[in-house]
């Protein structure tokens, strides 16, 4: 569960940081503030959508291994 929630919101950060970034470059005079913002949601939404991706994807694997334990089919790989 929570997996998905790191996932869905670091993307949702990440493409929010993307457009503060066109917002902030699209000024006459770039606005400083806002890259550093845009620079910051980028960076903490993409660490977070890849560690929710791959704690979602260990998280399949263990149930998984649980369904077959418990099935008592051989584990495979």
């Amino acid at each position: 569960m929570i997996a998905r929630l790191l996932v869905s919101f670091g993307a949702v950060a990440a493409s929010v940081g993307f457009t503060i970034f066109g917002m902030a470059t699209s000024y006459i005079k770039m606005d400083h503030d806002m890259a550093t913002i845009s620079y910051v949601l980028m960076a903490v939404g993409g660490v977070a959508t890849v560690i929710g991706i791959f704690w979602y994807r260990l998280d399949e694997r263990r149930a998984d291994a649980v369904a077959q334990a418990r099935s008592g089919q051989p584990t495979v790989g």
